[in-house]
C-alpha cells in the first residue's frame, strides 16, 4: 500500500478521549418483557456482539423505566462485553453506526469517543494489540471484568484528523473484502441447505415418500447429558481434560486448541467422554442458541462435554452421523426444538425425550453418501474463501502492528 500516513502524534491513554457508560441493571423476573412494546427497549447482551458487529437474532426486551437516556446507543458508540466467565469473550467490541432506540445489559458497557475517531478506535478494539492489553487487566476469580479504569488506561496512538480518516479507510477496505469472502461462505452454506431440501425435503412435506421415524429409532447411543463441574475444578496450566462447551460450537467441529480444561477422574472421562462422530446438542440456553448441534470428529485426546449439552450417536447402518447432523441443523429441526422447548424468561431447554422425538427422514445410505459428496465438493470452495479471509486478516494484523504498535 502507498501513501500510508506516518505516526506524528503521541501515544495517549483513552481517559480524556472517551466517555464510559455502564449497562442497564435489571431483574429478569420483573423487568424483562416477553416482546417489544411501547414500554420496552431492545436489550443487547454479550452474545449480540460477534465479529465486530451487533447481532439482533437473539435479544431481550427490558422495561423503559430501567433505562437512562445516555444508555441508548448512539452513532459512534463502541459496545463491549465487559464481564464474562470466559476471557475470550471479555472485551469483545462492536461499532454502532447509527442512533437507535436500543440499550445494553449490565455485563456490557459503551465507550463514547469525544473526537472524530470512532471508526479508528473501533479498529483498534479488533486488534491483537488490544486483546493482549485486555488479557493483562482481566481480573476476578470466577468472572473476568473490565472497569472504566481499565479502558481509560489503554494507551492508543493519537493521530491528526486527516491521518485518522486515512487509517480507518485502509482498515475499512480490508474489512469489506473479508465481509465479501464471508458472504461467499454464507452463500455456499445456503447452497448446501437448498440441496438437502431438493434431494429430501423435510418430514412435513416428504416429497419423495421417504421413511420417517423418531430420531431415537436411528441411534446406537441414546442421548445423555454432560458433566457439571464447579469453577474451582477448571485449570489454566494446560493440564487436565478438555471440555466441549457451547462457545466451542463451529460448523467444522470444535477448535480443540482453544477448549477449556478441568480436572476429571478416570470414571468421569469414561462416562462423559466424547467418541469419534458423536453428535452434541446444546440443550439449555437462550431460545436462539438452544438446540444448536455439532458433529465431533478427529478427537486428539480424551475430551468430555458439559452439562448444558447432550451427546448421541447414530446407528451407522441406518444413518451416517454427518447426515444426521445435517438434519438436526435444518430449519425443520430448529422449528421443532423451539416448539417443544420449555421456556423461562430469556432461556429455553429441551430434554432427552424432546430430542428422541424429532422426526427424521431415513433415505438410503447411497443417497446420504451422494448428498455428503456434494457437501464435500462445496467445502472445497469454502476452503478457498476461508484461505482468502486468513490472508486478509494477516494484512489487517500487519497494519494494526504498524499503526497501533504494542
Amino acid at each position: 500500500m502507498t501513501n500510508k500516513p506516518q505516526f506524528v502524534g503521541e501515544k495517549q491513554p483513552l481517559e480524556n478521549r472517551v466517555d464510559y457508560v455502564r449497562g442497564v441493571t435489571y431483574k429478569a423476573a420483573v423487568d424483562l418483557h416477553e416482546e417489544l412494546d411501547d414500554n420496552s427497549y431492545v436489550l443487547l447482551r454479550a452474545n449480540n456482539i460477534q465479529d465486530g458487529e451487533r447481532r439482533f437474532d437473539d435479544v431481550q426486551y427490558v422495561d423503559r423505566a430501567k433505562v437512562k437516556q445516555k444508555q441508548l446507543l448512539r452513532r459512534g458508540d463502541i459496545l463491549f462485553c465487559a464481564s464474562s466467565g470466559s476471557k475470550g469473550l471479555v472485551g469483545k467490541a462492536a461499532l454502532v453506526r447509527e442512533n437507535m432506540p436500543v440499550t445494553f445489559g449490565a455485563f456490557c458497557c459503551v465507550l463514547r469517543p469525544k473526537e472524530n475517531e470512532a471508526e479508528y478506535l473501533a479498529h483498534y478494539f479488533q486488534s491483537q494489540q488490544y486483546r493482549r492489553a485486555i488479557e493483562k487487566v482481566c481480573s476476578g476469580s470466577n468472572i473476568n471484568n473490565l472497569k472504566a479504569a481499565n479502558f481509560f488506561s489503554l494507551v492508543v496512538p493519537h493521530y491528526d484528523d486527516d491521518s485518522t480518516r486515512v487509517i480507518s479507510a485502509l482498515f475499512d477496505s480490508i474489512d469489506a473484502q473479508i465481509k465479501h469472502a464471508k458472504d461467499q461462505i454464507a452463500n455456499l452454506d445456503s447452497l448446501v441447505k437448498s440441496r438437502f431440501v431438493e434431494m429430501f425435503g423435510d418430514p412435513d412435506s416428504n416429497p419423495h415418500g421417504l421413511e420417517i421415524c423418531p430420531l431415537g429409532k436411528v441411534l446406537s447411543v441414546q442421548p445423555s447429558n454432560g458433566m457439571y463441574k464447579p469453577q474451582k475444578d477448571y485449570v489454566s496450566d494446560g493440564s487436565g481434560t478438555p471440555i466441549i462447551r457451547i462457545d466451542s460450537f463451529r460448523n467444522e467441529g470444535p477448535d480443540y486448541s482453544s477448549l477449556k480444561r478441568l480436572n476429571c477422574n478416570e470414571s468421569e472421562c469414561r462416562r462423559y467422554g466424547i467418541n469419534e462422530n458423536d453428535i452434541v446438542i446444546n440443550r439449555v440456553n437462550s431460545v436462539g442458541c438452544m438446540g444448536k448441534t455439532m458433529l465431533v470428529s478427529h478427537i486428539p485426546e480424551v475430551t468430555v462435554f458439559e452439562s448444558n449439552m447432550m451427546r448421541l450417536h447414530s446407528d451407522e447402518t441406518l444413518m451416517i452421523p454427518a447426515f444426521l447432523c445435517a438434519q438436526m441443523t435444518s430449519e425443520f429441526s430448529k422449528s421443532y426444538f423451539e416448539a417443544n422447548a420449555k421456556r423461562a424468561i430469556g432461556q429455553a431447554s429441551i430434554n432427552q425425550k424432546d430430542v428422541k422425538g424429532l422426526p427424521v427422514l431415513v433415505p438410503t445410505i447411497g443417497n446420504q453418501k451422494a448428498y455428503l459428496y456434494f457437501v464435500a465438493q462445496v467445502d472445497k470452495s469454502r476452503f478457498v474463501a476461508q484461505q482468502q479471509i486468513e490472508k486478509l486478516q494477516m494484512l489487517y494484523d500487519s497494519l494494526a502492528q504498524e499503526y497501533f504498535g504494542d
